[in-house]
């Protein structure tokens, strides 16, 4: 899956769930008490068919910095940069999610580039 939107819906003709992913900035409390912005990537999936998934699903995450490599770039910054602002994670879910049922995962990301970000 590859986004570069706020909001992103998925949906398969044969799969059993639907996902929908979002991001945002939001403004986050800090440690101190103090507020800061962080990206917030929310994803929300449903369970579509008209039994249980009974053996849980692993959710997994990749945000990934998408620098301009447009005419002109330099590329040894880009992939320097790539190197320190891309990430991964993964999050299993054991229980049995009943039909029609959703689970939310929302992850917060600090000191990460707000704009030009992909989602896979």
């Amino acid at each position: 899956l590859f986004l570069s939107g706020s909001v992103t819906q998925v949906t398969g003709s044969s799969d059993p769930v639907s996902l929908t992913l979002v991001h945002s900035v939001k403004s986050c409390p800090r440690f101190d008490g103090e507020t800061e912005k962080r990206l917030v990537v929310s994803m929300r999936m449903y369970n579509l068919t008209a039994v249980p998934i009974t053996n849980g699903v692993r959710l997994d995450l990749s945000v990934i910095y998408s620098a301009n490599t447009g005419e002109g770039a330099n590329y040894d910054d880009i992939e320097r940069y790539k190197a320190h602002h891309q990430t991964s994670t993964s999050a299993l879910y054991k229980s049995k999610i009943k039909p029609g049922d959703h689970l939310t995962w929302e992850v917060t990301l600090g000191n990460w580039p707000l704009d030009k970000i992909q989602l896979r």
